[in-house]
Formats: C-alpha cells, sequence, structure tokens
C-alpha cells in the first residue's frame, strides 16, 4: 500500500492539472525527440495542444479550486486550540474516503502559545489589548507594570537605576533580539515588549529568556511611546503556553483485491 499525504495528493492532483493543460514554453513532460547531431538540421517538434483543447483539464482545474475554495471560506481558520484543525482534518478524512482512500489519523503532542487571553493590555486612560506575539523561547509569565522606552535595547539605553518591576518598551533594529531581551533582563526589567521597525506584525525568536518578551507592530510601539512623553502608563503582559494534541491525515491507496 502506497502512503499519501495531503499535501502530497494537491500536489499530484496540481502536476495532473498541468500535464492536461499542456506548457506553452514547451517543457509539457512528454518523451522529447533525440538531439539531432551538429550539422543537422533539428527534427520538428509536434504542436503543443491548445489549452482551450482539453476540457478535462477545465473540470479538474475547477476540482481543485473548488478544495481551495471550501478551506479558505467553508472551514475558516484551522488552528489547533480553536479546533478548527480538528473540523479540517475530518473534512479532508471524509473526501479520501469518499474517493475510496484508506485514511489513518496520526495524532502527536504540540506545545504551543495561548492565544485566548490578550498578551498585552494598556491600562489607565484609554485602556484596551493590543495585538501582540510570544518571541519564540519567551519565557511564560504575567507581569504588570509601568512601561518604560529603552531605544534600542543597548545596555547603555537603560536607566542607571535598571528597571525593576518595570516593562521595557524597545524598538527593533541593529542588535538581535536575544540581546535586547537579555539586557533589559539583566537592568530588572519584568517583561520586554519589542515594536516593529516596518509596517506589519512582528515575529522573532530568542535562543532563551527568563522574562516574557512579545513583539507588536511599529503603529502601536509609536503610539506607545508618545503616550509615555506624556506621563506614566501601566500595562500588562502575558505569555502563556498550552500543551495540546494535533494531527496528521495519511493517506493510503487501496490494496489490491486478491484474485479467486
Amino acid at each position: 500500500m502506497r502512503p499519501w499525504n495531503a499535501v502530497g495528493l494537491l500536489a499530484v492532483l496540481a502536476s495532473s492539472l498541468l500535464a492536461a493543460c499542456g506548457n506553452p514554453s514547451g517543457e509539457s513532460g512528454r518523451p522529447q525527440p533525440p538531439l539531432s547531431p551538429i550539422g543537422e538540421s533539428p527534427p520538428t517538434l509536434p504542436a503543443t495542444p491548445s489549452r482551450e483543447q482539453g476540457p478535462a483539464a477545465d473540470e479538474l482545474g475547477e476540482r481543485i479550486l473548488g478544495y481551495v475554495r471550501s478551506f479558505a471560506n467553508d472551514l475558516g481558520p484551522r488552528d489547533t486550540e480553536s479546533g478548527g484543525e480538528s473540523r479540517a482534518t475530518s473534512h479532508l478524512a471524509e473526501e479520501f474516503r469518499n474517493a475510496g482512500l484508506q485514511v489513518i489519523r496520526q495524532e502527536f503532542a504540540v506545545t504551543m502559545y495561548e492565544t485566548r487571553t490578550p498578551r498585552l493590555v494598556v491600562l489607565g486612560d484609554e485602556p484596551g489589548p493590543l495585538s501582540a506575539e510570544p518571541l519564540r523561547s519567551s519565557a511564560e509569565g504575567a507581569v504588570q507594570g509601568p512601561l518604560v522606552f529603552v531605544g534600542l535595547g543597548y545596555p547603555e539605553n537603560f536607566p542607571a537605576g535598571g528597571l525593576q518591576g518595570k516593562i521595557a518598551l524597545i524598538e527593533r533594529g541593529q542588535i538581535r533580539f536575544q540581546e535586547k531581551v537579555g539586557n533589559a533582563a539583566r537592568a530588572g526589567a519584568s517583561a520586554v515588549v519589542i515594536f516593529n521597525n516596518a509596517s506589519g506584525p512582528l515575529f522573532g525568536t530568542l535562543l532563551d529568556s527568563s522574562i516574557p518578551a512579545v513583539g507588536i507592530r511599529r503603529a502601536d510601539g509609536l503610539a506607545l511611546k508618545e503616550r509615555l512623553a506624556s506621563g506614566e502608563l501601566q500595562v500588562r503582559v502575558a505569555v502563556r503556553q498550552v500543551r495540546t494534541l494535533s494531527q496528521n491525515i495519511i493517506v493510503n491507496s487501496p490494496a489490491p483485491a486478491r484474485a479467486a
């Protein structure tokens, strides 16, 4: 029996579509005639079939597109924590069984950052959560305290008296995330918030960390920095991990029927 996974089957379907449609560049996957010796005229290649001549290819393409739309629109987010992954794998398993294939679910444990609790919350005037992503390998913990902007996070950017019980706001750039977070921890900070130096969310990786560390968008970081210029700002940072189950879908072709 030959094992397949979901991605592999989709790749096979896509390859079948390409083969059925042909390639206008001439690289259609058909056996090519041998090269002619130097000095002789090359053989004439057969004409590549027009895409308009392949109704079967159009039908296959629509089926593939239908699967993609089903995943994107009907099933919604497919993260593990919300249960979306379980719904998606059940949908896949049913489709493969309907196609006459044998399906095996392979479960395995994963550790991931919890998403239901806001990771960064501004307190006081104009309170509310901000979108934040834990840096990979961030320490777990939930802390609250005054936010302090410390530039790019170099050792000389921290106040001489340290940051005991405070949360460091640091701009991305010039030195590694590991150095920024390490410098903040050595200065006594209880957590770190790093804002991006470009548009979009910030995703980063640490080697290790003794304090929680999260990344936020540049616009949010600049807004926090501006509010700090008007006075003290209290925030809460929370990074938690959860252990849960994820799963693979393994598909086998049916075993050949035995002769009577």
